[in-house]
């Protein structure tokens, strides 16, 4: 009668076991390394996505202004002056709104709201350039541009932020008629 044997040869030798381990280390710093990018990158997609939040806000109440306005005046590309329709705790009055863009730390540049002669508070930042503002009619025909002589019946704003690390620069425009325009003699 035969014996069956008290050893099998089934299993791993130590050459299979070190070149597992091995593709494991591999696989392991592979997934590390590509977590740890993603949390570095993570803070500035977070911050240029807030900012463009902010200017999605900026430039839906510079419409509700522009809305409501009676009078718009372009003092330059990064200034703008209107007469405009203020929603207050005592009702609705008639105010001044200032838009203005300045440069800020960083090489960026800033746009401020002010509402009749208030401190002016931040409403957007991180820009390319501080020329938002441009009127139609211009001293350049019917297209957008610098101020003409004649009374402008509608305000375009284009907020451009510059390129980020991984993708280019990113551009907001828009725009409003003033719907309360006066005419002379009125």
């Amino acid at each position: 009668m035969k014996r069956a044997p008290l050893h099998t040869e089934s299993g791993l030798t130590l050459i299979e076991l070190i070149i597992a381990a091995t593709m494991m280390v591999v696989v392991t710093g592979a997934v590390v390394a590509l977590l740890v990018s993603v949390m570095q990158t993570q803070p500035e997609v977070t911050k240029r996505a807030d900012q463009i939040g902010d200017a999605r806000n900026a430039l839906e109440k510079l419409s509700v202004d522009l809305r409501q306005g009676s009078d718009a005046d372009l003092v330059s590309a990064a200034e703008l002056n209107l007469e405009t329709i203020c929603d207050t705790a005592a009702g609705t009055v008639r105010c001044d709104v200032d838009y203005s863009c300045d440069a800020e730390a960083g090489g960026t540049y800033r746009c401020l709201r002010s509402v009749n002669s208030e401190p002016a508070r931040i409403v957007v930042t991180g820009l390319s350039s501080p020329e938002v503002f441009c009127v139609v009619p211009s001293s350049e025909g019917s297209e957008c541009g610098e101020s003409a002589e004649a009374e402008p019946t509608y305000v375009g704003v284009k907020i451009e932020f510059p390129a980020g690390d991984q993708d280019g620069s990113t551009v907001l425009e828009g725009g409003a008629a003033l719907h309360n325009l006066t005419t002379e003699g009125s």
